[in-house]
C-alpha cells in the first residue's frame, strides 16, 4: 500500500514564483542559442531565408529581429501553458514536455514548406529545434519546485 510520502512525491509542482524570472530566461536563453545558430550558418555561407513580416508573403533573408520575433512570444506562450498546467494537473511537467514536442513537430510546416534548397530547411528545423529545446529545458529545469 503506498505512503502518503509515495503518493506526494509522484506529483510534480511547479514553482510559480520561479517562473517570473525562468520564463524571461527561456526567453533569453533561446534567443541566444538561435542566433549562434543563425552566426554558424552564416560563416557556413547559408542563404537563411524566411518569409518576412508584417505580410509573411516574401521571401527575405533572415534577421536577427526575426530570432527574437520567433523565440520570446513562444516562450511566453510556453511560461504560461506551464503555470496552467501546474494550477490544474498531477503531471504538469510531463504533459508539458508532451504538449512541446507535438508543437515542435507542428513547427516543422513552416520550414518544409518553403521553396528554398534542402540545407536552408535543415538549418532552419535545427533553429526550431534548438529554440524548442532551450525553452522546454530551461522551463522544466528551473521551474520546479524542489
Amino acid at each position: 500500500m503506498p505512503t502518503s510520502s509515495t503518493i506526494s512525491s509522484s506529483i510534480e509542482r511547479v514553482a510559480f514564483r520561479k517562473l517570473l524570472w525562468v520564463g524571461p530566461m527561456a526567453a533569453v536563453a533561446a534567443f541566444v542559442a538561435v542566433d549562434v545558430v543563425f552566426g554558424i550558418a552564416g560563416l557556413f555561407g547559408v542563404p537563411l531565408e524566411v518569409m518576412a513580416p508584417p505580410t509573411y508573403e516574401t521571401l527575405s533573408p533572415m534577421e536577427v529581429s526575426f530570432i527574437a520575433q520567433a523565440t520570446i512570444p513562444p516562450a511566453i506562450g510556453a511560461t504560461i501553458l506551464l503555470a496552467i498546467l501546474g494550477r490544474f494537473t498531477r503531471r504538469p511537467f510531463l504533459i508539458f514536455q508532451i504538449i512541446a514536442a507535438v508543437f515542435l513537430l507542428l513547427s516543422f510546416g513552416g520550414p518544409l514548406s518553403l521553396p528554398v534548397s534542402g540545407v536552408v530547411k535543415m538549418v532552419l528545423g535545427l533553429i526550431h529545434i534548438v529554440a524548442a529545446g532551450t525553452i522546454v529545458g530551461v522551463l522544466s529545469t528551473l521551474g520546479r519546485e524542489r
